[in-house]
């Protein structure tokens, strides 16, 4: 853990903040002291709801990398990953992510909190449902 890397991903967030382009959200992926990869939030200039800064920098970071296993990898975010960004850190089992500032509290991070609480629900209880639908063969 390494306090530059969390300053560099804060600074990031702020600049994409004064830029409009997205929320003030920035994450970094570092390998053995250097930063393989980066990412800004881009919901705003992209109309993607799935362009977090975290999700980016892990999709560059395994582009770079070659790989989808960034275990050897740790994660610095401007902010609590949301539950989708969580996932993306399992699913590419960074043991590893660090965050500067907490959802709790957050104006920006509301829905974040939300979606938390629901998907810790039973299906039958959620407001967005998932529904089986078998398809024979």
């Amino acid at each position: 853990m390494e306090k530059k890397w969390m300053e560099y991903a804060v600074k990031i967030s702020k600049e994409n903040a004064e830029k409009k382009e997205g929320k003030p959200f920035g994450a970094v992926i570092v390998k053995n002291g250097e930063i393989i990869s980066e990412g800004v939030n881009e919901v705003i200039a992209s109309h993607d709801p799935t362009a977090h800064a975290e999700l980016l920098a892990i999709s560059r970071a395994s582009r770079k990398l070659g790989t989808d296993d960034l275990s050897d990898c740790e994660l610095y975010a401007s902010g609590e990953p949301c539950p989708m960004c969580l996932s993306a850190i399992y699913l590419a089992n960074i043991e590893k992510a660090y965050f500067a500032n907490p959802a709790e509290g957050n104006p920006l991070a509301t829905k974040a909190q939300y979606i938390y609480k629901q998907v810790g629900l039973p299906n039958e209880q959620r407001e967005n449902k998932l529904i089986h639908m078998p398809v024979e063969d």
